[in-house]
């Protein structure tokens, strides 16, 4: 817990989350006990009042990146706790139904879990990707429109780019059939062609894996395109820790398979 012992702004912000959680009428009572405990431990840290701006201004650099999922999931929780009726309580929104927030939620969950829980890839991040379209002119070329994996994973030899996906569907529907998203799979291939270096060999061999979460059934499918793989995925949120855990390291260890034949 050393990371919360010192009553910085990062720090406060989170401990008024907890806070509030407390103070939120739908709380299940097994959680609202662990946020007591967890207050306990944070005897230092004083709330402050929370406003939009808080979120606004934190500025993390790259020894505060420990922070990026837990202040999102903060901020989440802010944005959709609203003042009951009554008087110094909160009720819940089902945030849970905004798709575009929900997958910014899952995207660093899926990125800090890789961060913080494999050593195979010791380089997890966000990678910009340049198209291979070329004129010369930089005049033209600047209306190309930039390319930014979910999640990058490298080592010395192998590479993968995660595309986490959240949506209220596993599947599309065309003419009754259910189908792949076009427009996930259309993204990913680019990806993995603009990114390939000729003097890079895990660049020519990368492995892509788009990453749902389980709605209503588990999909795992496999693709090649010369020597890139490309997983389509699901991942069941609502099981147990140990389970999303051990589901999450499996997709990296099947992804990571091929690139290293």
């Amino acid at each position: 817990m050393d990371e919360f012992s010192q009553n910085i702004m990062f720090n406060r912000i989170i401990v008024s989350i907890i806070y509030r959680l407390l103070k939120t009428q739908e709380l299940e009572s097994k959680l609202h006990s662990e946020l007591k405990k967890l207050i306990w431990q944070l005897p230092g840290i004083t709330p402050v009042f929370l406003e939009e701006q808080h979120f606004k201004k934190i500025r993390l650099n790259r020894q505060d990146k420990f922070y990026q999922f837990i202040l999102k999931l903060c901020e989440l929780i802010f944005e959709w706790t609203l003042p009951s009726e009554k008087n110094g309580e909160y009720r819940f929104c089902d945030f849970t139904r905004d798709e575009r927030k929900m997958n910014k939620l899952f995207e660093a969950f899926v990125r800090n879990f890789y961060k913080r829980n494999q050593g195979e890839f010791p380089v997890v991040r966000r990678e910009g990707i340049s198209w291979l379209w070329q004129n010369g002119n930089k005049n033209e070329e600047k209306f190309l429109p930039g390319m930014e994996t979910d999640i990058t994973l490298e080592n010395a030899t192998q590479k993968i780019i995660i595309d986490t996906k959240y949506y209220s569907k596993s599947m599309a529907e065309y003419y009754g059939a259910e189908k792949l998203f076009s427009t996930n799979l259309y993204q990913m291939f680019s990806y993995l062609i603009n990114q390939e270096n000729s003097t890079v060999p895990r660049t020519i061999s990368a492995a892509g894996v788009l990453l749902y979460p389980k709605i209503d059934k588990d999909i795992s499918l496999k693709y090649m395109y010369k020597s890139h793989t490309l997983l389509i995925e699901t991942i069941d949120l609502n099981s147990n820790w140990k389970l999303i855990e051990e589901g999450l390291l499996d997709i990296l260890k099947r992804a990571s398979f091929k690139t290293c034949q």
